[in-house]
């Protein structure tokens, strides 16, 4: 179970979300406990960086070179310190330098990324225009409170950039994550879940509604988030774990009482997950 945006991505940042019902099966699971298979979130829980690859091949082709000069990209919307409303979609951009926009003009392959500071550590996957060297998307905040927003771009060459933190604050959120926090709202309820990631694609299940988990002992063996009840079990680049799944997390969520009641009908981690107030990334140890 994964999660995972660029560089400073690996640092738990900065981990997309259409529903396939569909059960899953893995070696050594239990067909009895469905697990829902859900193309997975640009909110990226714990985001894990690319890392450059190297690839031995008969082909003359030349890799991209890094780009020269200094590089630097630099959030311009919104403005530093600027009010947003919640529940509202807010334009993102961000600009490229000239030797950035001609590092990603010199081959295919180049990324860039809105990254939201909320506690979701939430990435919008921007749109890259190289002709007016701009990165852009749009953002819908839910809860209020101080959020920083930065751009991440990745070069062809695969050499991440990163933005300073613009902080916005957003009125308006009717719903503040449950984050195990004390500022969390007290009708908050925490429960134990395995995530599975294949590729895009993630599963899930919550231990105490849908049953059938396999790892509330062998998780002691993976890494954990320190001070958190998150672990995560993750494969090399490129590879595969012994199941099958680039990566599996045995983590604590957090929602509320109504939106576990949904669940336990629904089962539908994909709509509990949309919730504002659902939380999956690392919660405070001992919450669960």
């Amino acid at each position: 179970m994964t999660t995972g945006p660029l560089a400073s991505f690996a640092v738990f940042a900065a981990l997309s979300l259409a529903i396939g019902l569909a059960a899953t099966q893995h070696p050594g699971r239990p067909t009895a406990a469905p697990i829902q298979r859900v193309p997975q979130r640009a909110v990226a829980l714990n985001a894990v960086a690319p890392s450059s690859t190297t690839v031995t091949t008969t082909a003359t082709a030349t890799p991209p070179a890094a780009p020269s000069g200094d590089p630097t990209v630099t959030v311009t919307s919104p403005a530093d310190g600027s009010v947003v409303a919640a529940a509202t979609p807010v334009a993102l951009s961000a600009s490229l330098s000239s030797d950035l926009v001609t590092a990603m003009k010199a081959a295919t392959g180049g990324t860039c990324y809105l990254v939201i500071g909320d506690d979701a550590r939430s990435t919008a996957t921007g749109t890259l225009d190289t002709t007016a060297g701009t990165c852009s998307a749009t953002w819908t905040f839910r809860s209020s409170g101080a959020v920083t927003v930065a751009a991440w771009v990745q070069t062809p060459a695969m050499i991440t950039y990163a933005s300073p933190a613009i902080t916005v604050t957003v009125n308006g959120g009717a719903n503040p994550r449950c984050t195990g926090l004390s500022s969390a709202p007290s009708g908050c309820a925490y429960r134990w879940a395995e995530l599975a990631y294949v590729g895009s694609a993630r599963s899930a299940r919550v231990c105490a509604i849908d049953g059938g988990c396999q790892w509330q002992s062998a998780y002691t063996a993976w890494s954990q988030v320190p001070g958190s009840d998150y672990w995560l079990n993750q494969a090399p680049t490129g590879q595969t774990l012994s199941d099958g799944d680039s990566a599996d997390a045995y983590l604590c969520v957090g929602s509320s009482a109504a939106d576990w009641t949904t669940y336990t009908s629904s089962h539908d981690f994909t709509a509990l997950f949309a919730m504002p107030e659902t939380n999956a990334t690392p919660i405070p140890a001992g919450t669960c």
